[in-house]
């Protein structure tokens, strides 16, 4: 059974606690802001490879991104 993660509040909360927009976020993890709306809104499920782009931009770690309120 594949497990699907949605990261789309905990990107968002991270992302306003970094002060940035989504294109500003966008542009330094070098994806389009397309991109980042939709993990956001949990309609994308990000790859591994975005998930680090992602927590670099963010200056976090990347399990910090889909680790839940529950689980964390």
């Amino acid at each position: 059974m594949e497990l699907v993660v949605y990261v789309g509040d905990n990107l968002k909360k991270l992302r306003v606690l970094n002060a940035l927009t989504q294109a500003e976020l966008a542009q330094k993890a070098g994806l389009t802001l397309a991109a980042v709306a939709r993990i956001e809104r949990n309609e994308a499920e990000p790859r591994m490879t975005t998930l680090r782009k992602l927590a670099e931009a963010l200056s976090v770690e990347p399990h910090e991104l889909v680790r839940g309120e529950d689980n964390g």
